[in-house]
């Protein structure tokens, strides 16, 4: 990041337990300051969670400044072999235990 700020900047790397989710956009959002001199790195749909899953979720996306992406990132769902789903198509029309990180 030093190269993309101007002058002699430095940076302090700090972790938040919970940090690039929830955690950390309602902490940043409620608690952290507001000086423009702290990033932090979020899920690249955490704009969208007061939308889509509103349980916890405790700041308005809207309000957040998205400065860029470092990666491109894809998702990938795996079911058990042993599971009636099979295809995409069977998991919109049969309930599925699954689980998220």
């Amino acid at each position: 990041m030093l190269k993309y700020i101007p002058g002699h900047s430095t940076i302090i790397v700090g972790s938040r337990t919970g940090g690039s989710g929830r955690v950390l956009a309602n902490w940043m959002y409620n608690v952290g300051p507001r000086d423009g001199f702290m990033f932090g790195l979020v899920h690249k749909r955490m704009g969208l969670e007061p939308h889509v899953y509103t349980k916890g979720t405790k700041f308005d996306g809207r309000e957040l400044i998205w400065i860029g992406s470092m990666v491109s990132q894809k998702s990938v769902c795996f079911i058990w072999h042993t599971s009636k789903v099979k295809t995409f198509n069977n998991a919109q029309k049969m309930e599925v235990i699954v689980g998220t990180n």
